[in-house]
């Protein structure tokens, strides 16, 4: 019945976006001015325009049924028109928000990648974005995923195995990885099988051609597994091996020690990996005040969403505003946790670290660009040669490019 909802309200999101037009430009009509039958929100005039575009991903996904059930109840509350616009990749989610197409996106760790040039973004016309902030970050729980019959118990069992690889999916790649880096381990422990598409990685799992894959431990295409008898088993990485998750995390260190209390084919907690998925991210031009009432107003508006997706009690404030995430937080939404009494000196901490970091990442790329073009590096050689400047600079360690 959820389900049938959510494909109601993507397409009457879909009517309502076509009938409020087709154009980027915001009306410059406050919330101060709306319909008296919304209830407004508090703030400076005029800090909060009425319409508004938001990127996301793909329709169909759990992520654009969140966006337009928030969206909605914003709609509901506030008199907000906001246009939803697609985008399957991390690429095009975060452009828009830097190139002034959109004003917020709902995307995951390109946040991340994009913040330090990786992957995608270790090219010489994007490279690292300083600007990037987080309003809200709901948390969920991701693993390696394998059925019960392959012999997996522990992440020190994935040794000899066949991993569903899919090229490209990057922020699918980049947690099997860490995943093997938790047990002491490296792609050259496992044998890589291809899949064109994460469908496809799911296919390979059960049809028996791969042992494991990186998924969610709520999503319902695990359900099949359990159906055709095969069983579904989400590895657990216990909290206490902490020299395997200091492994872990110099890998993805957005990822963190979670419990995951729901999910498929289990009925006691698990200890699996926690992260973002997915946050709503806009750029330093947003003013403190725009940012604080639209934070505040989503918050207010649960009431009125909570209900759209299995997923959504994620996006309550108490949880949505927990670190580490893919980028730091925007001044605006820390102004709205402190009012909460949710914002602590650790939150500050760490926010302010990201902050220094990023600084460091954006001076280190003028000269790296510089250097690039002098001697000519190869466009797929970039990320390596990149990250090697990002050691030197941060002092740690990053990601190789797997896929080149």
């Amino acid at each position: 019945m959820k389900k049938k909802f959510s494909w109601l309200l993507i397409i009457a999101l879909i009517i309502s976006s076509i009938m409020c037009g087709c154009s980027n430009q915001t009306s410059g009509k406050n919330l101060s001015e709306s319909s008296e039958s919304n209830e407004k929100i508090s703030g400076k005039d005029g800090a909060l325009t009425e319409q508004m575009a938001w990127s996301t991903f793909g329709v169909g996904s759990s992520t654009y049924v969140q966006t337009a059930g928030i969206a909605d109840a914003l709609t509901t509350k506030y008199g907000l028109k906001i246009r939803i616009l697609p985008s399957d990749t991390s690429v095009g989610r975060i452009q828009g928000i830097l190139n002034h197409e959109v004003d917020y996106t709902v995307t995951a760790d390109g946040a991340y990648f994009a913040s330090y040039g990786l992957y995608d973004f270790a090219n010489l016309d994007l490279g690292p974005s300083k600007d990037l902030r987080a309003l809200l970050a709901r948390p969920g729980s991701t693993t390696a995923v394998t059925t019960k019959k392959s012999g997996i118990i522990t992440p020190e069992d994935f040794k000899g195995t066949r991993l569903a690889w899919i090229p490209g999916s990057t922020s699918v790649n980049i947690k099997a990885v860490a995943c093997l880096a938790y047990a002491g381990l490296t792609l050259d422990d496992v044998t890589r099988v291809i899949a064109p598409s994460y469908k496809a990685a799911v296919d390979l799992v059960k049809n028996g051609e791969a042992d494991w894959m990186i998924g969610q431990v709520t999503a319902a295409h695990w359900h099949e597994l359990e159906s055709m008898g095969l069983g579904v088993k989400f590895i657990e990485f216990p909290a206490k091996n902490k020299e395997g998750w200091e492994r872990l995390q110099k890998v993805t260190p957005w990822l963190y020690p979670g419990i995951a209390k729901e999910g498929v084919g289990f009925s006691k907690p698990i200890e699996v990996p926690n992260y973002v998925n997915p946050l709503i991210v806009t750029t330093t031009e947003k003013s403190v005040e725009e940012v604080y009432n639209l934070t505040k107003a989503i918050d207010e508006s649960y009431d009125l969403y909570k209900d759209i997706d299995p997923l959504m009690p994620g996006w309550k404030v108490e949880l949505s505003s927990q670190f580490p995430v893919q980028c730091p937080y925007h001044e605006g939404a820390i102004k709205y946790f402190k009012e909460k009494g949710l914002w602590t000196e650790e939150h500050e901490n760490w926010n302010e670290n990201y902050l220094e970091e990023l600084e460091k990442v954006s001076e280190a790329w003028k000269t790296f660009k510089e250097r690039a073009k002098e001697e000519k590096i190869e466009d797929k050689e970039i990320h390596d040669a990149w990250i090697k400047v990002l050691k030197e600079v941060l002092g740690k360690e990053f990601p190789e490019n797997y896929d080149k």
